[in-house]
This record gives structure tokens, sequence and C-alpha cells, in this order.
């Protein structure tokens, strides 16, 4: 059965969340949220280059409404502000 992981914030220290998410062994939902066009870009991009090493599925957007009800793992990696 899959997991559910979300991350709210991939600049540079969410993103290398995602990374060490990426090497778990068994299979997760990874929900990301971020709201910066070029950070997502590069999410995009590092999802990629993944090709078929990883049994995840990702889920990328700037609205919360992707959110599971239900969530194994909550990292929120953002700005004070």
């Amino acid at each position: 059965m899959r997991k559910n992981v979300s991350i709210i914030g991939l600049g540079n220290l969410g993103f290398r969340y995602l990374q060490g998410i990426t090497k778990c062994t068994f299979p997760l939902n990874i929900y990301a949220i971020e709201i910066n066009e070029e950070n997502i870009k590069k999410i995009k991009s590092y999802w990629k280059t993944l090709n078929n090493k990883v049994q995840h599925i990702l889920y990328l957007s700037n609205d919360f409404k992707i959110l599971p009800k239900f969530t194994n793992l909550v990292i929120i990696s953002t700005t004070s502000d």
C-alpha cells in the first residue's frame, strides 16, 4: 500500500527533501506544492531524469486542493513569511 507524503515548498531545501524521499524503497504518493514557476520547472526536469527508476507517483501543483485527506508525512519547507 502506498504511503502519502506531502511537501509544501520546493525551494532549495524542499527540493533536497524531495531528492531524499525518492530514495525510499517502498512506493509513495508524493504531493508537492510550489508557487514559484521556476522551481516547478526544476522539479519537473528532475523527475524526468529519474525516468522509471522510482516507483513513486508525483503530484505537483501550486494549489493545496491536490492534498489528500490523509497524509503519513508532511514536510513544510517554506519561509517564515
